[in-house]
C-alpha cells in the first residue's frame, strides 16, 4: 500500500464522547472518476469492519467486532482473540507492550484496566474502582497507551500509569469533556477550544509537567495520533479535510482535502494514519455510502459548488455526502455562515455585499428567511425557468410548490418539508383543511365553559402562529406595497385580542381532555406519512388537519422548511442545478435521504405514502400536501414587525387604528428598501 492513498468508509450512527460509533450499512454502485477509481466495499468485508472500538499501532489498525480483537488486513478483519469473561469493551489501546483494554469483567459494574499480549494473554491489570470520575460516569473519558505508559483520562485529571501497572503520577487539566488528549512526538498533547480556536499543550512523559500553550494555525474540532509519520494529525472544524500538526508551534499543514479526493461527511469522520499516503477515514452519522476510495497521488480535482447558509442545517451535510459520493463532476462545498458572523444582521450584510461584488455563493440557504428580497433585486435564478426548460423534470413531478411561490416566482426550494398544522377531532371541527377567522371565532363562542380552543394560547401567540395566512393577502411584493390600513388588519388584531389567555397546566390528562372534545385544537407538526394515522389510532376517532384560520379561509396548514435553498444567478447556475435538481428526483442515492419528512418529489412521496398501512389516510395527506398555500413566515422580518407591534396594542399602549398605521410605515419602508 506504499504510495497509495486507501479510505475505507464506514458509515457510523453516532460518535460517543470517547469517539466510539455504531454502524448503518448502505450499498452503492461502483462509479469512477478521472484519476482514480471508487469501489464500493462488498457485504462481507463491510459487515467484517463494522468495528465500534478501534485504534492504530505501527501501522497496524486493530478493531473490536463480534466479541474479539481484530486485526485488519486490508480487506478483513483477522481476529487475534476472543473477549472471553469480559460484559463489555468500552475502548482499547495500541501500544508496542500489547493492547490496552477498558472494559467491565462478567459480573462487575465498574470497568478495569487490562493489558494484553496480541495473542490475548494477560499482562497487567489496575484496578480503577477507585477514580471518582470512573465512580461517577462507570467509564474513563479517553484512554491513550505508548512509550510503556497508559494514561486513563478523567476530564480534569489525567492518571498515568506503567505496563507493570505502577501509578507513575497524575496530571492536572483544564478542560472539559469535548477536548482531546492524543500521543504526540512531544509526549502526551491535550487540546484546548472555545469554537474559534484551537489550543494545545504537550505534557512531558518523564515528569509529567506541561509546556506552554500553542494556538493551532487552524480551528480544529478534534486531534488524532500522526501514527508515527507526523506530530498528530487534526480534523479541522468544518470537517473539510485532515492536516497535519507540528508540536510547539501549531503549525498547521494539510494531508488530505476531501473535496480534492470527492468525499465529503455529514457528522466529521475519525481518521487513522496507518504510514505515509496511507490512511483508514470512519465517517461519522448518516447519508455516506460505504466504499472504498483508492487513488494514487494525482487526485481527481472536481468543480467546487460553494453552499452557503444563512443558519445552522445539519441536513445540508448528508445532502451535500450523498451528492459528492455519486456525482463524478461536481463537489458541493457547504459554508455555514453562522460560524464566522454569529450575528444574524451581520450574515445578510456580509453576504449582501459579496452578492452586490460578484462574489457570493453558487446556492444559498435561506434556513427559512424570506429569499423574495434576493430575488427580486436580480440575485437569485427563478427556479421555475430551471424546471421548465430541464429535460429531466417538470413541475408535475414536485409537490407544493405554491407555498415557495413568491409574486410567481419561485425564488428557493426545499428537497423536503413538514406541515404545521392544527388538528381537531372531525366530529367537533368537521372535515374541512382551512377556516377562516369568522368561522374560528364563531365555534370558539359556541363552546361550552369545560370547553377550550387551545391548551396554552394568547392573543400575542395566536397572531404569531396565524401570520403566515395573513401576511401574503396584505403584502405585494412585486409592486413593493403593502395594506394594513385597509380596515383587515384592525379586524384582525380586534378579534385575536378578545381570544381568553391561557396557560395550560395539566399536561397528564391533556390527551384525555383532547379525545372528549374538552381541548378543540391541538397544534402539531405532521413530520412523515404515519404520524397522523397513528394519533387517530391512538385517539380512537377521526382527525381533520383543519390547520390555523386566515383571511382567505384556504388551507390553514403551513409548509415548514429550514433547507430552502435558491440559485444565485452571479454563480454557476448549471452546477448549482445539477444539485438541487439531484435532490429534487427520485433514486437509490436519495432513498433514506429524508426520512422524517416528505419528499418535494412527487414519485418518492406516493411511494412513502404507499408503504403505510392506511391507503384512505395516504389519500388524505396527497389531499392536503396539494392544498398547502403557505409556508411558515415567523421568520420573516414583515412577521418579526407585525409581532412587535401586535404586542405593544395588546399590552394596551396603542390603538388597532394607531398599530395599524405604525405596521403599515415599517413593513412599507422595509419593502422599498429591499424590493422597489
Amino acid at each position: 500500500m506504499k504510495k497509495a492513498l486507501i479510505i475505507l468508509l464506514c458509515v457510523l450512527l453516532a460518535l460517543s464522547a470517547c469517539g466510539e460509533a455504531s454502524p448503518d450499512p448502505t450499498s452503492a454502485p461502483a462509479q469512477e472518476t478521472q484519476d482514480a477509481v471508487t469501489r464500493m466495499v462488498s457485504e462481507p468485508v463491510a459487515a467484517d469492519f463494522f468495528a465500534r472500538v478501534t485504534d492504530v499501532c505501527g501501522g497496524e489498525l486493530y478493531a473490536m467486532a463480534d466479541g474479539a480483537l481484530c486485526r485488519w488486513d486490508g480487506a478483513l478483519l483477522e481476529p487475534l482473540f476472543d473477549f472471553a469473561g469480559l460484559s463489555e469493551v468500552k475502548k482499547i489501546a495500541a501500544a508496542e507492550e500489547g493492547i490496552w483494554l477498558e472494559c467491565v469483567r462478567e459480573g462487575e459494574s465498574l470497568p478495569i484496566l487490562e493489558l494484553r499480549s496480541y495473542d490475548g494473554e494477560l499482562l497487567t491489570e489496575i484496578d480503577l474502582s477507585g477514580l471518582e470520575f470512573v465512580q461517577t460516569w462507570g467509564m474513563l473519558g479517553r484512554l491513550e497507551a505508548g512509550g510503556g505508559l497508559v494514561y486513563a483520562d478523567c476530564e480534569e485529571q489525567i492518571f498515568v500509569y506503567t505496563a507493570d501497572g505502577e501509578l507513575k503520577g497524575s496530571v492536572e487539566t483544564e478542560r472539559n469533556v469535548s477536548e482531546d488528549i492524543v500521543l504526540t512526538g512531544a509526549g502526551l498533547t491535550v487540546m484546548q477550544s472555545d469554537g474559534d480556536y484551537t489550543n494545545c499543550y504537550d505534557i512531558d512523559p518523564e515528569t509529567l509537567e506541561a509546556g506552554k500553550p500553542y494556538r493551532l494555525g487552524r480551528a480544529m474540532r478534534h486531534i488524532y495520533s500522526g501514527g508515527g509519520v507526523y506530530d498528530f494529525v487534526a480534523v479541522d472544524r468544518d470537517a473539510l479535510g485532515l492536516w497535519a500538526v507540528e508540536c510547539g508551534s501549531g503549525k498547521v499543514e494539510p494531508i488530505l482535502l476531501l473535496r480534492d479526493v470527492g468525499l465529503s461527511f455529514e457528522g466529521g469522520f475519525l481518521p487513522y494514519v496507518l504510514g505515509e499516503d496511507d490512511f483508514v477515514l470512519s465517517p461519522v452519522g448518516r447519508g455516506v455510502p460505504m466504499h472504498c476510495f483508492m487513488g494514487d497521488e494525482e487526485r481527481p480535482v472536481r468543480q467546487v459548488i460553494r453552499l452557503e447558509s444563512l443558519g445552522s442545517v445539519p441536513e445540508l451535510m448528508r445532502y451535500a455526502a450523498n451528492f459528492n459520493a455519486y456525482n463524478e463532476e461536481y463537489y458541493v462545498e457547504v459554508v455555514d455562515l453562522m460560524s464566522s458572523f454569529p450575528n444574524l444582521d451581520d450574515r445578510l450584510k456580509d453576504l449582501s455585499t459579496r452578492l452586490a461584488a460578484g462574489d457570493g455563493p453558487d446556492i444559498i440557504c435561506f434556513n427559512g428567511l424570506d429569499p423574495a428580497p434576493y430575488g427580486q433585486s436580480g440575485a437569485l435564478v427563478d427556479l421555475y425557468e430551471l424546471i421548465d426548460s430541464d429535460l429531466e423534470l417538470s413541475r408535475e413531478e414536485l409537490v407544493a410548490l405554491k407555498p415557495f411561490e413568491s409574486g410567481g416566482a419561485l425564488w428557493s426550494l426545499a428537497p423536503c418539508f413538514y406541515i404545521s398544522t392544527c388538528l381537531g377531532l372531525e366530529s367537533v371541527v368537521g372535515d374541512g383543511l382551512g377556516w377562516t377567522f369568522e368561522e374560528f371565532f364563531a365555534l370558539s363562542d359556541s363552546l361550552e365553559a369545560d370547553q377550550k380552543m387551545f391548551a396554552t394560547t394568547s392573543p400575542l401567540i395566536f397572531v404569531q402562529n396565524t401570520l403566515s395566512g395573513v401576511l401574503p393577502e396584505l403584502i405585494d411584493y412585486e409592486t413593493a406595497s403593502c395594506s394594513f390600513t385597509d380596515g383587515r388588519f384592525e379586524d384582525y388584531l380586534r378579534l385575536a385580542s378578545e381570544l381568553e389567555t391561557v396557560d395550560e397546566t395539566d399536561w397528564e390528562s391533556f390527551a384525555a381532555r383532547f379525545a372528549a372534545g374538552e381541548i378543540v385544537l391541538n397544534d402539531t407538526t405532521l413530520r412523515d406519512a404515519a404520524y397522523l394515522a397513528a394519533l387517530e389510532e391512538y385517539y380512537g376517532q377521526a382527525l381533520t388537519p383543519i390547520g390555523w384560520p386566515s383571511l382567505d379561509g384556504s388551507c390553514g396548514s403551513r409548509l415548514t422548511a429550514w433547507a430552502d435553498m435558491g440559485i444565485v444567478s452571479s454563480g454557476d447556475v448549471g452546477a448549482a442545478w445539477e444539485f438541487m435538481r439531484f435532490l429534487l428526483s427520485d433514486g437509490e442515492p436519495q432513498s433514506g435521504l429524508f426520512a422524517g419528512s416528505f419528499p418535494m418529489c412527487r414519485t418518492a412521496l406516493e411511494s412513502l405514502l404507499s408503504e403505510g398501512p392506511d391507503a384512505a389516510g395516504a389519500g388524505e395527506l396527497l389531499t392536503l400536501i396539494g392544498a398547502l398555500e403557505y409556508r411558515d413566515l415567523s421568520g420573516t422580518t414583515a412577521a418579526q414587525i407585525v409581532c412587535e407591534e401586535a404586542e405593544a396594542c395588546f399590552s394596551g399602549a396603542r390603538s388597532f387604528g394607531e398599530t395599524a398605521e405604525l405596521v403599515q410605515d415599517r413593513v412599507g419602508l422595509w419593502l422599498s428598501e429591499q424590493f422597489s
